[in-house]
């Protein structure tokens, strides 16, 4: 989303700081393209990646999800039955929504330099 975090401020980077190791690696590729690549490949405009970001930001739940996009719940629901039919884990199971969240997170950095 364009933000930018100073490298020296370790408090703020979250879960940057823990891929930094990995930036530009082919481990963290094929991290990505395992848990978000599909959705990546077929979510052109970005819509469902938004709304899985949104989603698992605020824990799963749909609600304060649909809130935040300013979209009717039945839209949601809708994005989500395709976000779910593009992931290979399910985006409503805890145990995976870190996962989902890092891959996300990792699809987002900018092009590692050298």
């Amino acid at each position: 989303d364009g933000c930018v975090v100073r490298a020296d401020d370790l408090a703020h980077l979250g879960a940057v700081r823990l891929l930094f190791e990995l930036w530009g690696t082919p481990l963290l590729e094929e991290y990505v393209d395992t848990l978000v690549g599909a959705l990546i490949r077929e979510d052109r405009r970005g819509q469902l990646r938004s709304t899985l970001r949104a989603y698992l930001a605020y824990g799963g739940s749909q609600r304060l999800t649909a809130e935040h996009l300013g979209i009717h719940r039945n839209t949601l629901t809708y994005r989500l039955r395709q976000i779910r039919a593009l992931l290979p884990v399910d985006p409503d199971d805890p145990a995976t929504r870190l996962s989902l969240h890092l891959a996300l997170i990792a699809s987002e950095l900018p092009p590692a330099e050298g």
